[in-house]
């Protein structure tokens, strides 16, 4: 092989080895931060159109549940699967959305619209979002789980696509919920 064929052969080989070395690379995923988003629209525009033109990194989802008991006002923290021990619990400031407390939305039929952002594992406090938003020092995992009134409280849990923030997420849940139905959500009990 002649010095230019060897000299063409490890260069391809060399562009092979760029190529294949960008090409394959994996970003990870960046989610912006509310903050970050920037609102571009048109002073003239109308409050329809800004909602539709806003954009968001990642809207909530619309969870619809069922209780097996009243704990609409009871503050929810997440058990692990074995349900010994809180995994997850709120700062005073986490139980807040949009300056009000995020007590969940009644719904017909004793259904309820989560506004905080639990999840399967879900259990109730004995105190009340009241309570717990004016204590000075907040318990520790091992005091809060005393306080749990129910470790399995759920009957029924269901994603329905996302929330938005707005009345629509209201009729959109009681519509599901008084049609029965939830093909287009995701169980998760």
């Amino acid at each position: 092989m002649n010095k230019m064929n060897r000299f063409t052969l490890v260069y391809c080989f060399l562009m092979l080895l760029v190529f294949v070395n960008y090409s394959c690379r994996t970003y990870p995923v960046y989610l912006a931060e509310e903050a970050e988003i920037v609102e571009e629209v048109s002073e003239d525009a109308d409050d329809a159109d800004r909602d539709i033109l806003t954009g968001a990194a990642a809207l909530p989802p619309l969870l619809i549940y069922k209780t097996r008991g009243d704990y609409r006002n009871q503050v929810p923290v997440t058990l692990n699967e074995e349900k010994t021990e809180i995994i997850n619990f709120p700062a005073p400031q986490d139980l807040f959305y949009g300056g009000e407390l995020a007590i969940p939305v009644s719904l017909e039929q004793g259904w309820l619209l989560d506004i905080r952002g639990i999840g399967v594992g879900v259990a109730f406090l004995s105190m009340t979002y009241e309570e717990y938003v004016s204590l000075d020092t907040i318990p520790t995992a091992k005091q809060l789980f005393e306080m749990i009134l129910d470790n399995d409280p759920v009957n029924a849990m269901f994603v329905c696509g996302n929330r938005f923030g707005n009345e629509e997420d209201v009729i959109r849940a009681e519509r599901i919920i008084r049609t029965d139905d939830f093909s287009d959500c995701i169980r998760l009990k």
